[in-house]
């Protein structure tokens, strides 16, 4: 039986964009802490498979890759190792953890500026989409909303666990949340934040 549905594979063929090789390698890394080197080649045969080769012994992480590797790997490492929501949240965590630039920013930006500068940290990623972030202060409450990029139910619980990590490092609070609020189409997805 196909870890993968053909109609999964039709719609990532549709993807369009290109997604930055640190991106990847920073993926690899959490599958080897989680599953070991086995685990991380599994995933690699998998993608083989479907066509979609990824080694990522090989990435270059200063390299554009197809942005379907992104969402594929995600998806099947998910299914490959049964990863619940809640596991696949943490490897969003992880991701922003582990990111120096966002450590450095939460700690030395304004709150602010970082909010402004979300759209051009996208950037850095992907070369599709936008994102917009907004903070009300008085509400204790913001949004998230990426425009033009697909996002399926994998990449968005993904994104849950970024987002969460990086208003951690802004808003140190025990009432920190974030939630997918709903899909606005297959190209838009709001996430909204809280503290």
């Amino acid at each position: 039986m196909p870890i993968i549905s053909k109609q999964i594979l039709e719609k990532a063929e549709k993807m369009k964009g290109e997604i930055i090789g640190s991106s990847l390698k920073t993926d690899r890394e959490f599958i080897i802490e989680e599953e070991g080197r086995e685990g991380l080649k599994k995933v690699e045969e998998e993608m083989e498979k479907i066509g979609y080769p990824l080694k990522y012994e090989k990435i270059d992480k200063y390299k554009w890759y197809p942005i379907q590797q992104d969402f594929l790997s995600l998806y099947l490492t998910q299914k490959i190792f049964n990863w619940d929501i809640e596991k696949v949240r943490e490897w969003g965590r992880w991701g922003a953890k582990t990111n120096f630039i966002i450590k450095l920013m939460a700690r030395m930006v304004n709150k602010d500026t970082i909010s402004k500068l979300s759209s051009k940290y996208w950037r850095r990623y992907y070369t599709v989409g936008e994102i917009e972030f907004k903070l009300n202060y008085k509400e204790r409450k913001g949004t998230a909303i990426i425009k033009d990029f697909i996002i399926y139910d994998v990449h968005a619980h993904f994104l849950e666990g970024y987002f969460y990590q990086i208003m951690c490092l802004m808003f140190p609070s025990k009432n920190l949340k974030v939630e997918r609020e709903k899909i606005k189409g297959e190209d838009m997805c709001e996430f909204i934040l809280s503290w």
